[in-house]
């Protein structure tokens, strides 16, 4: 399993950096939609990009934070920011869209943050390929699908927010295999 840590610190500091025209959607958390007018570039700027939390971000401690790579694989890992900062990175331009934008046009309504049609962003994201950290870790044979889990905390009842991506398309767009 993956587990990625937000920061609320760096969360909370990059809201106050975000343009005061964002549409707030729900203050706790934050939910903060471009306004349309906002996306006239093929590249959203980081003041314009839509945020969207579904729990309150955890507070956490970037000198002590790990990267957890367990379960089907060879070798479990436990990676600092400073070990992921060393490796190899890439960056590809991608296109993010929350699955409620437009919600607010539903007829009839629908439960959910009622998201117009600025829950949408174009960025340059960079980092370490996930399919490097597999083949580090060494994925087993047989192994389907990587299950990603986080460090926000449900509220009441809530289940965690845990997501999961066949192992295939984890791998796809890197040009790498995890057999090299």
């Amino acid at each position: 399993m993956l587990r990625q840590f937000a920061v609320a610190d760096a969360l909370a500091q990059a809201i106050e950096r975000k343009d005061a025209r964002l549409l707030v959607r729900s203050a706790r958390p934050a939910d903060l939609e471009t306004p349309v007018a906002l996306l006239d570039e093929f590249i959203t700027p980081v003041a314009a990009f839509y945020v969207r939390s579904h729990m309150l971000a955890p507070q956490v401690d970037l000198r002590s934070w790990r990267l957890a790579i367990d379960g089907d694989v060879a070798a479990s890992l436990s990676l600092s920011l400073d070990d992921l900062r060393a490796m190899p990175a890439a960056s590809m331009t991608v296109t993010l869209e929350c699955a409620g934008n437009g919600r607010a046009f539903f007829e009839p309504s629908v439960a959910g943050v009622q998201w117009g049609r600025g829950a949408v962003g174009t960025a340059r994201w960079g980092g370490v390929r996930l399919a490097d950290l597999l083949r580090r870790a060494g994925v087993k044979r047989g192994t389907a699908f990587v299950r990603v889990g986080a460090g926000d905390r449900p509220f009441g009842s809530q289940p965690p927010f845990v997501r999961q991506l066949p192992l295939a398309k984890a791998c796809t767009r890197t040009r790498s295999s995890l057999s090299q």
